[in-house]
């Protein structure tokens, strides 16, 4: 797989940089969230803008695990676990673990997909 969009993504998700954000996400995307009670939350592109600019209010280090990355057909597919840390490397919330799915659009990579499994708590 030759393709760098998810590097793309991680990168500003880790700069905080939601105007980056904002043009790798495809105005189509769905988002959704299971958390650790079992309760599925799905987003559209506004309502994920509306949770990283909450989620960046407060500066924070990101950190990021590719665990595996695929291809299905000519999308992009790639299953990565995040977690967040203080100043002092210490945990705020149990980790997530995610699949991402990016496709060509407008012959730029989007992300159309994002659905993440919330409350992981193994490493």
């Amino acid at each position: 797989m030759n393709d760098l969009a998810h590097v793309r993504l991680l990168a500003a998700w880790q700069n905080q940089d939601i105007e980056t954000i904002k043009t790798i996400l495809s105005p189509e995307l769905k988002a959704s969230f299971v958390l650790s009670t079992h309760e599925e939350l799905i987003y559209n592109y506004d309502q994920i803008i509306n949770v990283f600019n909450e989620r960046f209010k407060e500066q924070q280090e990101w950190r990021f695990d590719v665990l595996y990355k695929t291809e299905r057909g000519t999308d992009n597919i790639v299953i990565i676990r995040i977690y967040r840390e203080d100043d002092h490397y210490n945990l705020l919330e149990d980790s997530s673990l995610t699949i991402l799915t990016f496709k060509t659009i407008d012959g730029d990579r989007k992300l159309i997909r994002m659905y993440t499994e919330m409350g992981i708590t193994g490493a």
